[in-house]
């Protein structure tokens, strides 16, 4: 199986060292945790309604508790489970034609992974973990049968791209893949201050005290929904923010 539960996921956000967004963050959500101007494209499953519906009361139950913590919602119209980000940053550095370039081969070769794997996939949901100081997701789990064929779907991804030859085999699991669902971002938390070196104000991250993390340590929870991924579902999809999508045609 995928092995998400590693020790620094199962205690994500640990009790004996200090806890800080990180400062890339700061690309996605301002301070206020509104979402800022960040594109790309990626090649996504949609979820089914009913796993819709179970994650938005979880997202509800996070905001609940730890709502404080957290940017703007996210519309629960945009779940969906990342099968590979393909490029994506702020405007200034990737123009649109950056990444609408990407497009049409990047559809073709979902229109031939649907063909080549065309049963559902089963999948599991297991824990609420912090990802990378940026956001809370949601691990999904996957038999090794299933991993195998996720991880075919990915290496065809990459061959599209150029990353690989189309002979070319990666060491499985993915080594940069950790399946999961994002439900909320982080707001980023710190402050400005002056690097003599550059001569700008640069965005400096602050810990969060070890009482203010607690509400974030109960809401992530484990979990145990079981679903199923399926390939007609697999789309590209561009995205202007975090919290806006929209499919390739």
């Amino acid at each position: 199986m995928i092995d998400i539960l590693e020790d620094w996921i199962v205690d994500s956000v640990p009790s004996h060292e200090d806890f800080f967004t990180r400062p890339s963050l700061m690309l996605k959500v301002s301070p206020d945790g509104h979402f800022v101007p960040y594109r790309g494209i990626t090649v996504v499953f949609r979820l089914k309604p009913d796993v819709i519906q179970y994650l938005s009361f979880v997202q509800d139950r996070l905001y609940e508790i730890c709502g404080h913590l957290l940017s703007d919602r996210i519309d629960v119209n945009t779940f969906h489970m990342t099968l590979t980000d393909i490029i994506s940053g702020p405007p200034y550095e990737l123009p649109e034609e950056g990444y609408l370039c990407h497009s049409d081969s990047l559809s073709r070769t979902v229109k031939e992974i649907q063909a080549d794997f065309p049963n559902e996939i089963p999948v599991q949901g297991t824990r609420l973990f912090n990802m990378c100081h940026t956001s809370i997701v949601l691990g999904v789990d996957a038999e090794p049968n299933e991993e195998d064929q996720l991880n075919e779907m990915i290496r065809r991804v990459d061959v599209a791209m150029g990353h690989l030859a189309p002979t070319e085999y990666p060491p499985y699991p993915y080594p940069r893949w950790t399946p999961h669902i994002t439900l909320a971002y982080f707001k980023p938390r710190g402050h400005y201050e002056y690097d003599p070196v550059s001569g700008a104000e640069c965005w400096v991250s602050d810990p969060y005290t070890q009482e203010e993390l607690q509400p974030l340590r109960e809401a992530l929870t484990q979990e145990d929904i079981l679903f199923t991924l399926r390939p007609s579902d697999l789309e590209v999809q561009t995205f202007s923010d975090m919290n806006h999508y929209e499919t390739v045609k």
